[in-house]
């Protein structure tokens, strides 16, 4: 890493794209928490291949709004997508990982409860980098718990 100077036009592309995939990374974790909370991964759990409109149905949702995610998700190698993205299935793997809170080890939706952290815990930790002290389990929301 070069350090003073010009800076290097390939190295700066480099850490732009590391941190925009940080972005990537944060918008797909919101997306596994709708999923979790809207029931869409439960839905998709042993039905096979299914429709945006088959989900959409299953789900009681909007099918456009289902459809973009379903993509999102697919984009993210969350759930599997035909060619033509027009079915989208979620594996047995996938299942354990984002449908069966109830039976599984490495359940994992819980840990995307709410996605980025809400304004109050983001103030408290602004807060802790100025002063030093962690944060109390009560000022890190609701959702932690879960």
């Amino acid at each position: 890493m070069q350090v003073g100077g010009t800076p290097d036009r390939d190295a700066v592309d480099q850490f732009a794209l590391r941190v925009w995939q940080y972005k990537q990374g944060e918008v797909v974790s919101l997306m596994v928490h709708l999923g979790e909370r809207l029931g869409l991964y439960r839905a998709m759990d042993g039905a096979g291949w299914l429709t945006p409109g088959e989900l959409a149905d299953r789900t009681g949702l909007q099918e456009r709004w289902v459809r973009e995610w379903l993509r999102g998700q697919a984009a993210a190698d969350l759930v599997e997508s035909d060619q033509e993205a027009t079915s989208f299935a979620l594996s047995p793997e996938g299942a354990l990982v984002l449908a069966r809170e109830e039976d599984s080890l490495v359940f994992a939706c819980g840990a995307f409860n709410g996605g980025v952290a809400p304004p109050e815990v983001v103030d408290a930790l602004v807060e802790a980098f100025r002063t030093g002290l962690g944060l109390a389990f009560d000022q890190t929301g609701p959702d932690t718990a879960h």
